[in-house]
């Protein structure tokens, strides 16, 4: 591990951004015994197993953590309860994009061969229509396209790069996805952006009569929102700290007004 421990009595809290698909679950569990810990994982199948074992970690060692604390899962997953809550669907839908997701961009640039690499997440425009008239029970894969964009290595194997793409469990396989192979000049002029979308939608009908959720996200940077969204935990880590409510938690579980000061739940409430 990077982070020298004979520090650990001078940081209070370590936050951790790696990659959900590599990294980020290993490096949180290696620090949580030491330190209290904020991380941006991201891969929604994983995050029940991932919680219950932060939660072991946390209690034995009288620490602090808060996982999924980006925007999705994070403050997302606080939009679908409101969603669920207000409108009575069966179902809630969230539709992220078009946008560059970073999770599945840092697990194409760790594919043998890769140079660089950027994952465009591209909901289809049919099933928002769909969510919008209609209570509909629908999957990732139903909502989503993925477009890839990658520029080999010269020696890559392209067929290789390709099959490993559209086979990596939890992340691509299952979907509708494109790979497209570009030179290295063609990335850097075209795909340097960092922006993102996300829409929650929730629909019921009863009784010809429709109540409708529908909440619009644009992020011109996704790096930067991540990071502000797992700083504004900083200040729940304190409150649990001082309490003595050691363990793991999620956004959902965090109440908003740990997040802000007195004078920002005053003007808000």
């Amino acid at each position: 591990m990077f982070l020298e421990f004979s520090i650990k009595d001078a940081i209070d809290i370590v936050l951790v951004a790696t990659s959900s698909h590599s990294d980020a679950a290993s490096d949180s569990y290696e620090l949580l015994p030491r330190f209290n810990v904020i991380d941006s994982f991201d891969n929604h199948k994983k995050l029940p197993s991932h919680l219950s074992r932060l939660k072991s970690l946390a209690e034995e060692n009288e620490r602090v953590a808060i996982t999924a604390a980006g925007w999705d899962p994070g403050l997302l997953s606080i939009v679908r309860a409101m969603a669920k809550i207000s409108s009575g669907a069966e179902n809630v839908n969230t539709f992220w994009g078009a946008g560059k997701s970073l999770g599945h961009t840092s697990l194409l640039m760790n594919i043998e061969g890769v140079k660089y690499a950027v994952q465009y997440t591209v909901p289809k425009d049919e099933f928002i229509t769909l969510s919008k008239n209609k209570d509909a029970a629908l999957s990732d894969a139903d909502r989503h396209f993925r477009e890839c964009f990658i520029v080999p290595e010269e020696w890559a194997d392209r067929e290789k790069i390709e099959y490993t793409v559209k086979n990596t469990e939890g992340y691509f396989k299952g979907y509708d996805i494109s790979v497209n192979f570009i030179t290295e000049s063609e990335f850097l002029l075209k795909h340097n952006k960092d922006f993102h979308r996300g829409r929650v939608i929730a629909t019921q009908i009863k009784d010809q009569k429709k109540t409708a959720f529908d909440l619009n996200l644009e992020i011109p940077s996704n790096a930067a929102f991540t990071a502000r969204i797992m700083c504004s935990y900083i200040n729940a880590i304190d409150y649990l700290q001082n309490h003595r409510l050691f363990g793991a938690y999620t956004p959902l579980d965090i109440p908003l007004s740990y997040l802000i000061t007195e004078s920002e739940y005053n003007s808000i409430v």
